[in-house]
């Protein structure tokens, strides 16, 4: 294959970072590297899926294509034999950085989410987010484990501490500790192993404004001025890591930053199933068990108000002695579940992150009610149509509302949700860790998660053929891929949804002229994962604790 020569490409991921946020860093001179970067390349937002959530998110950037195609929508998937849910762990071989391998082309991949077990690569591959806390198999070649833990002791993921309201202090640092060891092995493998592509994505920008956001955003009741300076710290570290970077870039290299979604506060928390029962989509059986629960959920007596009992006695410390797993099976024996709803009379249901709402369709879910065809869309219709009508203090709550089809196109479209919302543009979140966590439809959010998801994300790229100084065009995440792609002089498969950012290239530059080449891959295979149950339970914990799942 001939193909333009050109130097290495590193792509930066900053899971949760946005333009907004690094402004106070940026402007109080915390981070000249990346305030140099953006004045002398291209930035501005990046488009997230919908919804943003970082498994569809990060699955979209490495494949370039819409969930319909790659079949993930969120951390948890319906299982095929019931309501349960399961973690969701589809991964399809076509990555970019495969087709990069397959071209003949070195890449190192490190810590991508859901990148685990680690699949074969020319080069190597250090897995991500949803990789089980003690899983020796995380590294492609397999040696690579022992070698990392030579240079940074114990790899890390994730921070071993899980967050709470009282050891926030503990938590950063933390944090601190696992952005360290980071940087540390991230430059030992982009110096001891050259690539043509290397992806480095940090997460614990995600982690630490899901649970910090309330002190370090001065327009928060709860700011802390003083735990601001320290966080800023973590943002001078990253961007010596930049510097470092760049210094390795040859004239003829290329940086691309990127995030999978931005961030702002939380403001309520809205119980969708909640909001379906007073509709009447969802009814209740009628066997003393499930009427016992729900009797006391409409008194309210339910996840929620026992947990702020617990807060305003400070028991909920107590909390951090039992288990995650018990704390869940005890809070699903006391409130009601999917295991009380009455299927045969019920239409719709909602689980997962933001608005999202299954219809009950006969042939597709176990205990499906509704047919196919019309009834399904008189549901839809009706559901929508009332969903326009819901108010919060005289105010429209919901922003936007879609249909599937009206986002998503590809094989797995059937698995989407059927109906799509937001809540005021995503300031208000749903509750995914519980069928029925309160009894109210809208509740104030947990003290542990002050922050969550925005739709835009950052894109900033600098470097050969670079237009220097200007907006980024209207970019989403399934972009990132194909534009990469032509920065590496190969083709795009047909089938990818994104396009190429031609604009990003300066007018007339090799980069910019050269023909869009493409080519017709034919059908990706499917890789599936299989977990212990200790491990998925451990994942999911692990999710629980963010707020998501």
């Amino acid at each position: 294959m001939n193909r333009p020569s050109s130097g290495r490409l590193a792509v930066i991921g900053l899971d949760g970072i946005d333009l907004d946020f690094l402004t106070w860093p940026i402007e109080d001179g915390h981070m000249p590297t990346l305030a140099k970067l953006i004045k002398d390349g291209v930035s501005g937002p990046l488009t997230s899926t919908v919804h943003p959530v970082s498994a569809p998110a990060w699955e979209s950037f490495k494949t370039g294509k819409n969930p319909g195609k790659h079949g993930v929508y969120d951390f948890k998937e319906r299982r095929p034999d019931g309501y349960d849910r399961r973690l969701s762990l589809r991964q399809h071989t076509q990555t970019l950085w495969r087709l990069v391998s397959d071209a003949g082309l070195r890449v190192g991949v490190i810590n991508v989410p859901r990148t685990y077990p680690p699949r074969e690569v020319n080069g190597y591959l250090v897995s991500g987010m949803l990789t089980p806390p003690k899983a020796r198999d995380f590294t492609f070649p397999a040696n690579l484990c022992d070698e990392l833990e030579q240079v940074v002791g114990r790899y890390q993921i994730e921070p071993d501490v899980r967050y709470r309201d009282h050891s926030a202090q503990q938590y950063l640092d933390a944090l601190r500790g696992l952005l360290q060891s980071d940087i540390l092995a991230a430059l030992h493998l982009f110096d001891r192993y050259p690539s043509d592509l290397f992806i480095k994505v940090f997460t614990f920008t995600d982690r630490l404004l899901h649970h910090t956001w309330k002190y370090i955003d001065p327009n928060s009741l709860k700011y802390d001025h003083a735990f601001r300076d320290r966080v800023v710290q973590l943002f001078e570290l990253l961007d010596t890591f930049l510097a470092e970077i760049c210094c390795r870039l040859g004239d003829d290299s290329s940086l691309i930053i990127m995030s999978d979604h931005g961030f702002g506060p939380v403001d309520r928390i809205m119980y969708v199933n909640n909001w379906l029962v007073q509709q009447g989509y969802i009814r209740f059986k009628q066997s003393p068990r499930s009427q016992f629960r729900v009797r006391l959920h409409r008194a309210g007596i339910n996840v929620q108000s026992l947990y702020g009992l617990m807060k305003k006695t400070s028991l909920d410390r107590l909390l951090t002695l039992v288990p995650p797993s018990l704390q869940e099976a005890g809070a699903k024996a006391a409130s009601p579940s999917f295991d009380d709803i009455d299927w045969q009379e019920s239409v719709a249901y909602s689980f997962g992150n933001f608005g999202r709402i299954f219809v009950n369709l006969r042939g597709r879910e176990a205990k499906g009610c509704v047919e196919p065809g019309e009834e399904y869309e008189a549901v839809r219709d009706q559901i929508i149509a009332d969903l326009r009508k819901l108010r919060l203090d005289g105010e429209p709550v919901v922003t936007r509302l879609w249909k599937c089809e009206e986002l998503y196109h590809g094989p797995f479209l059937e698995e989407a949700p059927d109906i799509l919302f937001t809540l005021k543009d995503w300031e208000y979140a749903t509750a995914p860790n519980y069928e029925f966590a309160s009894s109210e439809i809208f509740s104030a959010p947990l003290d542990e998660i002050s922050a969550n998801h925005r739709l835009d994300g950052m894109f900033i790229a600098w470097g050969k053929d670079i237009r220097p100084g200007g907006p980024a065009p209207n970019a989403h995440i399934i972009d990132m891929a194909p534009t990469i792609l032509h920065i590496m002089g190969l083709p795009i498969p047909s089938d990818m949804d994104g396009q190429v950012l031609l604009q990003v290239f300066e007018p007339g530059s090799e980069t910019r002229m050269r023909d869009l080449q493409r080519s017709n891959t034919g059908m990706e295979e499917e890789s599936s994962t299989s977990l212990s149950c200790e491990d998925e339970q451990t994942i999911l914990e692990r999710l629980e604790g963010l707020g998501y799942a």
